[in-house]
């Protein structure tokens, strides 16, 4: 496992802000400008203005501007408060999904770069290249990381046991709610021998990425910059980390839906193609179609007693909500390369991407018309296909956790958007200073 260690996390003083909620958000790769900018005028502190700096600038802010001008200020203001003693932050979130309350358990640590230890980070999923680019050049110009990367470890159950007893021996340090109504509390440890168990603990085990891969991707590349330039790469050695137990009951991964812009080629054909893979069933009439039954619908795949891949699928034209489900006739090995990873081969997602998305719907792997839009919301898109804004969406069920982790163990990557852990790791809510 990569050494993790105790670090000087900068966070905000909930008394001068009026709270958490007006200045932590969603992580940067989530809100598009126009949203981040709607974050930022809403509160003159949020965090995404440490990044973007003044909205009605209409693009992307100097970053090395702006901590001269916004991080520095906020923090001689007593805006940002920076502990003079490094620290691990045990984190709390409490949630609601689906009308059921949850709790994650978690541990921000800074966890090493080296490269010794570049092995003991799994990642799932691959980087692109464009996105990995701009996040680098953020944290060369920045040297700061409000969003940490979200990792989980291989352990009994042991880390959720440890954390709740830790934050049930006293009150939080720093408490608040996010706008999506999730609460947030953080215990300070500093006490050196607490720190030094905790490392054993984890040693020896590796950190699987559950989301911010291009965060980790850039932070690395960050490092690798500092020494070919000769310089200590100092706090940039290492990455702002949340490390959660593989087994903790607030760990969830939603699946992530696929629109379909535009439907190229001869339509005709292409239902032949589905007739011929696909066993095709209505599970709801026109005049049934609600955008919340249809969400509920697709939760309910994952219940299903179908060894085969299943899929929800509606399409403008016709306005039904059919179940796709993959014959056992059809050989996969039509579809996937020899070479594909047995982890891979036998994810839905796989099965989704190779043979309906490239076959059926004769979509190039790599998607350079942009024909396909991601998204865990069922309910707005089978709204967009309910008006015509789309011809057609495809629902899916959610890999399960320890489909992730047998993908990571194996080196191979699934493919693009096949994870969604939920709930996100608010940026904000700990800065890891790289200056």
């Amino acid at each position: 496992m990569p050494k993790i260690e105790p670090f000087c996390g900068v966070h905000y003083d909930p008394q001068r802000t009026f709270g958490l909620s007006p200045v932590i958000g969603p992580p940067q790769d989530l809100p598009n400008l126009e949203e981040a900018s709607r974050l930022i005028e809403q509160h003159p502190y949020h965090s995404l203005r440490l990044e973007l700096g003044d909205p009605e600038a209409g693009n992307w802010a100097q970053p090395d501007q702006v901590r001269a001008s916004v991080f520095e200020r906020w923090i001689a203001d007593g805006l940002l408060i920076r502990p003079e003693q490094p620290a691990f932050f045990v984190h709390e979130h409490r949630y609601r999904q689906n009308g059921i309350y949850h709790r994650r358990l978690g541990l921000f640590a800074a966890a090493s770069l080296e490269e010794s230890a570049s092995t003991g980070f799994r990642p799932h999923e691959g980087t692109i290249p464009g996105n990995l680019r701009f996040r680098v050049d953020l944290l060369r110009q920045l040297r700061l990381s409000i969003s940490p990367i979200f990792t989980l470890i291989r352990d009994s159950g042991w880390l959720g046991v440890v954390l709740a007893d830790l934050v049930h021996a006293r009150p939080p340090d720093l408490s608040g709610h996010d706008n999506e109504d999730g609460v947030h509390r953080l215990w300070t440890l500093t006490d050196p021998h607490l720190i030094a168990w905790l490392q054993d603990l984890m040693a020896e085990r590796p950190l699987y990425i559950a989301d911010g891969h291009h965060r980790f991707a850039a932070a690395k590349a960050y490092r690798d910059h500092l020494l070919e330039q000769g310089q200590d790469p100092g706090p940039a050695g290492s990455v702002l980390t949340l490390i959660v137990s593989e087994f903790d009951p607030g760990v969830s991964i939603l699946p992530i839906h696929r629109e379909i812009r535009e439907i190229p080629g001869d339509h005709h054909a292409m239902q032949e193609r589905l007739e011929e893979l696909f066993e095709i069933e209505c599970v709801l009439q026109p005049e049934q179609i609600d955008p919340d039954l249809v969400a509920r619908r697709t939760r309910r795949l994952a219940e299903s007693a179908s060894e085969q891949p299943e899929f929800l699928m509606i399409r403008h034209d016709d306005q039904r909500l059919c179940r796709l489900r993959l014959k056992e006739s059809v050989s996969l090995g039509r579809f996937i390369e020899p070479s594909t990873a047995p982890e891979v081969g036998d994810l839905d997602v796989t099965v989704l991407h190779r043979v309906i998305l490239e076959h059926v719907l004769a979509i190039p792997r790599d998607d350079p018309d942009n024909l396909i839009i991601y998204s865990a919301d069922a309910a707005t898109l089978t709204r967009r296909v309910q008006a015509g804004t789309s011809p057609m969406a495809l629902f899916m069920t959610n890999p399960r956790i320890e489909q992730v982790l047998a993908v990571a163990d194996a080196g191979a990557y699934m493919p693009q958007k096949s994870t969604y852990f939920y709930p996100k790791v608010p940026a904000g809510l700990i800065i890891y200073d790289l200056g």
